[in-house]
């Protein structure tokens, strides 16, 4: 906690005051004691303390015990307190006998010094929590970052100052600046003009040029470095303020009368007339002109007694208004044409011609009379930018290690292509890159950062992106049915692509190249297409896509770090149990179907990732658990979550030695109840996408047609309980060819009226799109081998239970009615899926 001068200085006039003010009291109070009740006064006195005590503490005091800040309050306190220990100690040795209000006054200390106690203590408490605060958020410079001399807190904020520190090798610009602002230029002023673009880096290339000057140790020189015509509302304030600056610099005390004298007059003459014509009129001898010439030459015999050169520095010349500007040219061209003075004036050439062309009506040419060399900003050399660029991410990433520098190399190749100034990847690493390396290293970061890139350049383009989803969006359309609708119709949406892009090459040519990097499919075979597709978190995916926009965390986001945290559980699991546990703390088994239709093909999709030591245990937990995912929801061409198991217990079977496969089949002998899973495994197996090996084939194609044996043999009831499992009866029926005649015998065996909303479950063919359709498929019932009069029958003996065997009854009543699956269409469309539960 500090407390400044101005503070110190209003405590001493506070503390001055209330030793004068409890003099003059204590006086008045013995003349009016002297005839009046001495205790009844003080005792007044007193009580009216406890009122004031009491009325702080009602109002506003635990606010005034918080404040974060030493404040006019806390000045008036300490003040107080120090007048009345002052006080007490004078009354004491000097009129003791004589002090009436000693014991107010020790009663107001008793209460003031713990409060200013407990201010004192909170107020360190908060120093102390703001200078660790500090540590998280310290600035440092981009040198500090190049050099990578520095700590990471909990993120990191770039200084966007001009640097002191020549990053860009300006080396030979700086020896021609120095020396231009060193020399001596005869009777007159000298002006200077570093000309670039904004952020070309011209006030650190002049800060770079007078910290050489001043290490030369060149004491003859003097600099004003710090004078800004840009803030001052007033032709007046600026003139006058530049004014007492070179007498400053040249060390003239400005309390000579004279001087006071002729600055005084010369502001009353500049007040007196018109604002828009007084520098006219001041040229004018009806409006003292003698009085200028005489402080001209009053200067002008300073600045030669001194004999030492004077650099007066007028940063960003651009900022100020366009009357201002050109009332500056006009100082250094008539009052302030001083020798030994060089004035350096940066600025933006194109912007200073605007200010003269546009709002003075002034030819540019103007400028040339006042700036007698310019010093242009040559555009930085884009191999020394990119080895800049990748040296600064690259020791950010070191400290903060969310993503290998390689990965985001296409940023880094259009960062230095489109970013040309290092104060604009100043901001950018303030912005853009502190957000997603700190806070959301969620997506796909190269992408991501593109896409900030994007923003930071042109936001009416970044908002075009964000608003056209359909035409951009090119993986998982499914997820989105607005946009796997617009894809339907695909001449459509061919045209209105093309469209789209043509568009954005007449509007945004100039970060076209981006818009392609992150949707190469809307280029076609366009050479920007060219690189590798990322399909990981990409933005092209419809699962994705408003995550880059919005910074959030979707479904599908929340699926992939579930499932790389499954996976890594089974790859470090000792025993089957293990991953169980797994699976339930991640909610795989307990998701809701949709959730969980995601999470199975997640773990689908990076099956390779699963150690081959493993492949055993996890093709148990899925044996085991196979009924608790759902067959009653998939996406539109897409398998189940049940399938979905089905086909990664087949791809983990396929990484089994055949010892371990028979040892697995040995122990699940007797599992009638998984016929139809059994079934699908062995077609999975012998597609030629998953290029089984023979032997494995075999041996489970053995297994399959054992158990169908012993299923028909023993007439083992698939409907009951203990075996039951929608489509079992169809997997038995993919049995051999010439085993169909016994099969139709089994099922005829094993129907019982009890059975049937199973045995029409069975019947139900469904498809899955932007709805979720339902029927009796014929071939299906046909297969059954069971009369619709033998079903009414059943039917009329066993009324409907729940929603489930409700829904199966509903469309057997449509089957009945004509209401059939053809061509593709059903005769039940749902917008949500429906769950076959307790048949």
């Amino acid at each position: 906690m500090k407390i400044n001068k101005n503070k110190l200085l209003k405590m001493a006039e506070y503390i001055l005051a209330l030793i004068f003010l409890l003099i003059m009291i204590d006086n008045m109070l013995r003349q009016f004691i002297s005839t009046n009740n001495k205790i009844m006064i003080l005792t007044c006195l007193i009580i009216f303390e406890l009122l004031i005590v009491i009325h702080v503490l009602r109002n506003g005091f635990a606010d005034f015990i918080g404040a974060k800040a030493f404040n006019e309050i806390d000045v008036f306190l300490v003040s107080l307190l120090v007048s009345l220990l002052i006080y007490l100690i004078l009354g004491h040795f000097l009129f003791l006998s004589r002090g009436y209000i000693m014991v107010p006054l020790i009663i107001a200390l008793c209460f003031i010094t713990p409060v200013i106690i407990i201010r004192l203590i909170h107020l360190k408490r908060f120093s102390s929590s703001q200078d660790n605060n500090r540590t998280n958020h310290d600035l440092v410079t981009l040198y500090d970052i190049y050099k990578n001399s520095f700590t990471l807190g909990h993120n990191i904020v770039v200084k966007e100052k001009a640097g002191t520190q020549d990053l860009l090798n300006r080396g030979l610009i700086i020896n021609e600046l120095k020396d231009a602002m060193t020399l001596e230029h005869g009777g007159n002023a000298f002006t200077i003009g570093v000309e670039g673009e904004w952020g070309a880096g011209k006030t650190t290339l002049i800060n770079l040029t007078l910290d050489k000057i001043i290490n030369e140790d060149n004491t003859h020189i003097k600099i004003i470095s710090d004078f800004d015509p840009w803030i001052f509302g007033t032709n007046e304030a600026l003139l006058v303020s530049l004014y007492e600056e070179i007498l400053k610099c040249v060390g003239v005390k400005y309390n000579n009368f004279k001087l006071r004298h002729d600055l005084k007059k010369l502001t009353s003459i500049l007040a007196s007339v018109s604002k828009q014509t007084w520098f006219d009129k001041l040229l004018d001898d009806h409006f003292g002109y003698s009085d200028l010439k005489q402080m001209k030459r009053e200067l002008t015999e300073i600045l030669n007694k001194e004999n030492e050169v004077v650099i007066i520095v007028f940063d960003n010349l651009d900022r100020m208004n366009s009357e201002n500007v050109l009332f500056l040219f006009k100082l250094i061209g008539t009052i302030f044409n001083l020798p030994h003075i060089n004035y350096v004036l940066s600025y933006d050439d194109k912007r200073l011609d605007d200010i003269f062309s546009e709002s003075l009506k002034i030819n540019p040419k103007y400028k040339e009379k006042i700036i007698n060399q310019v010093i242009s900003i040559p555009e930085p050399d884009r191999d020394k930018l990119d080895e800049i660029y990748t040296t600064c991410i690259a020791n950010i990433l070191s400290k903060k290690q969310v993503i290998k520098l390689e990965e985001i190399n296409d940023y880094i190749d259009f960062l230095t292509k489109k970013v040309s100034d290092l104060r604009n990847f100043t901001r950018i690493l303030n912005s853009n890159i502190n957000r997603v390396f700190f806070y959301y290293s969620f997506l796909n970061l190269n992408e991501l950062l593109v896409l900030e890139l994007i923003r930071f350049r042109n936001k009416h383009l970044y908002e075009l992106i964000k608003n056209n989803n359909k035409i951009l969006i090119s993986l998982d359309v499914q997820k989105k049915v607005d946009v796997f609708s617009f894809r339907l119709d695909k001449e459509d949406c061919k045209n209105k692509r093309s469209e789209f892009l043509k568009y954005l090459r007449e509007n945004y040519s100039e970060d076209l190249d981006m818009v392609l990097f992150l949707f190469p499919d809307l280029g076609g075979n366009d050479v920007h297409t060219k690189r590798k597709k990322t399909n990981i978190f990409s933005i092209r995916s419809a699962k994705y896509f408003d995550l880059y926009f919005s910074y959030g965390i979707n479904n599908f986001l929340m699926i992939y770090y579930k499932v790389n945290s499954f996976i890594q559980s089974v790859n470090n699991a000792k025993s089957v149990e293990n991953i169980e546990t797994a699976a339930r703390e991640l909610e795989i088994l307990s998701a809701h179907k949709s959730i969980q239709f995601d999470m199975v093909n997640e773990i689908d999709k990076r099956i390779t990732n699963i150690e081959r030591s493993q492949c055993l245990n996890l093709i148990m937990f899925f044996w085991n658990h196979i009924e608790e995912f759902s067959s009653d929801f998939s996406g539109f061409f897409a398998l189940s979550a049940h399938r979905r198991a089905e086909v990664i217990i087949a791809e983990l079977i396929n990484q089994l030695k055949p010892k371990e496969l028979g040892d697995f089949i040995n122990s699940h002998l007797n599992c009638y109840g998984y016929i139809n899973t059994i079934s699908e495994i062995k077609y999975w197996l012998t597609t030629a996408s998953l290029s089984a090996n023979k032997n494995i084939i075999n041996i489970w194609t053995n297994y399959y047609n054992k158990m169908c044996e012993d299923i028909l043999s023993n007439n083992i009831d698939l409907y009951a309980d203990q075996y039951y499992s929608r489509g079992n009866i169809v997997g038995l029926k993919r049995f051999k060819e010439d085993y169909r005649e016994m099969i139709y015998t089994y099922i005829r065996n094993i129907i019982r009226p009890k059975y049937v909303y199973r045995i029409l479950g069975d019947c139900v063919g469904s498809s899955h799109g932007s709805t979720h359709n339902y029927g009796i498929d014929q071939s299906l019932f046909d297969d059954m081998g069971v009369s619709q009069e033998t079903m009414d029958q059943y039917l009329s003996e066993f009324k409907p239970e729940n929603e489930s065997q409700k829904f199966i009854l509903d469309l057997y009543q449509r089957f009945k009615n004509g209401e059939k699956i053809v061509m593709g269409d059903y005769p039940v469309k749902r917008n949500k899926p429906f769950y076959f539960n307790d048949l």
